[in-house]
């Protein structure tokens, strides 16, 4: 799937929704509105004010500063692909530079009290397995290797200094996770029969969408 490309930067609501009126010309009036619940990233939402289906809105996803040092920003739109074909997320609409544009869905996020739910539980425990073996796999070895490879690059070599200081119980040092990373590969490469498979490596309770006809809906918002 091609996703349409705008060589842009948006740093601002209002600049994202210069953006949307030209994906969406028939709005001649565009509400705004600002989500705070995003970790890494800026949120907003766009909808044009005669809407009556609150699906109709649009979002868009600015990146925040130097997270693309953590994030592969490329896969991470991938994977949004990925989950939409399968059912489990909403379209990609645009692409920006420093973010892109997607569907709304409807519904509740989980909460600690509502995961529980009887009701609720199943179809949680359904979708995912669901996920897991419908969505397909292009790499032909696990990618956990990799990425946590980068992460570690990222640290420096003495654990002791600033936040990380509160690590030093636990952690020796850099090395030592070194170490441990490096075997724990060699232990998963020596396993033949493994299958690999999709996951979605980021499931908190807000990243869960259940909605009135019992269906569930994954954010992957890194």
């Amino acid at each position: 799937m091609e996703i349409p490309y705008k060589d842009i930067s948006i740093n601002d609501i209002d600049s994202g929704k210069e953006l949307v009126a030209t994906l969406r010309p028939t709005w001649s009036t565009i509400k705004c509105k600002v989500f705070d619940s995003g970790i890494t990233n800026k949120l907003f939402g766009y909808i044009g004010e005669s809407c009556t289906d609150k699906n109709e809105m649009i979002l868009l996803r600015i990146y925040g500063n130097n997270t693309s040092f953590i994030i592969d920003r490329k896969r991470e739109l991938e994977t949004h692909v990925k989950l939409n074909k399968s059912g489990f997320a909403s379209p990609v609409y645009c692409r920006v530079n420093n973010g892109y544009l997607y569907g709304y869905v409807d519904g509740n996020t989980l909460t600690a009290d509502s995961v529980r739910d009887p009701d609720i539980a199943p179809i949680i425990a359904r979708a995912i397995a669901q996920m897991h073996c419908s969505i397909p796999i292009t790499e032909s070895e696990p990618i956990f290797y990799s990425t946590l490879c980068s992460w570690l690059k990222l640290l420096p070599d003495d654990l002791a200094s600033g936040k990380l200081v509160a690590l030093k119980s636990i952690i020796k040092d850099k090395g030592t996770l070194i170490d441990e990373l490096e075997a724990l590969n060699s232990k998963i490469a020596s396993k033949s029969d493994l299958q690999i498979g999709f996951c979605h490596n980021d499931l908190l309770l807000e990243n869960f969408i259940h909605n009135a006809d019992k269906q569930i809906y994954f954010i992957y918002r890194l």
